[in-house]
């Protein structure tokens, strides 16, 4: 399986945006089902991990995710 096309906010590099709640969209090729069912989406800032859905229904072309995002902060 291929995850590629990831955006936020249908952005590539959302760096320097105020984006309030962001949502997650991705794509996915050469999977061994036809189907997703199950997708977990992790978000990771320095060496901690700052958000976790784990495996859940998620949808890939629009995740929200309460997230407090701090500023100057790469996530």
């Amino acid at each position: 399986m291929i995850i590629y096309d990831c955006k936020v906010n249908h952005l590539d590099a959302p760096l320097g945006y105020q984006l309030g709640t962001p949502v997650f969209s991705w794509k996915v090729k050469e999977a061994a089902g036809t189907k997703q069912t199950v997708a977990r989406l992790a978000v990771r800032c320095g060496s901690g991990t700052v958000a976790d859905t784990g495996w859940a229904p998620l949808d890939s072309l629009g995740t929200p995710l309460e997230l407090p995002l701090a500023p100057r902060t790469r996530y």
